[in-house]
């Protein structure tokens, strides 16, 4: 059982490292007219089972207009024309950090399992058992 807390325990402070960093992704690419988009974004964590953490992101929907390069009137189709007749309007590929996250995720969850295994197993070793036999 203890093994469980520790892995949510993992999972709830990576959470909060990947939220922080993720927000700061939003400010770096200023994506931030009204700071909406950043105070919307939320993370959860779900057992899944007995050794697998389910992580849930979310965030407005039109957080995924900056990172397509469309709004304030370009379309999707209009972008690749506005960038040859010389607009300066960019992507904001603030979901890199997203991507990021989730593979981190990964690891540090699979890195924090594998530590717990290793204790499992260094603890049946050191169990001191005794077996009487009478003949």
């Amino acid at each position: 059982m203890a093994v469980a807390v520790t892995g949510m325990m993992t999972a709830l402070k990576w959470r909060d490292i990947a939220v922080e960093q993720i927000k700061k992704s939003l400010s770096k690419h200023k994506v931030h007219d009204t700071y909406a988009l950043i105070r919307s974004v939320q993370m959860y964590i779900q057992a899944t089972g007995a050794d697998s953490y389910k992580a849930t992101l979310l965030y407005n929907y039109y957080g995924i207009f900056p990172d397509m390069g469309v709004g304030k009137g370009v379309s999707f189709g209009e972008t690749s024309v506005a960038k040859l007749s010389g607009s300066r309007r960019k992507r904001k590929n603030w979901t890199k950090e997203i991507a990021h996250q989730r593979h981190r995720f990964g690891e540090v969850m699979a890195s924090r399992l594998a530590d717990s295994a290793v204790e499992k197993v260094s603890t049946s070793i050191r169990e001191v058992r005794v077996v009487n036999i009478n003949l």
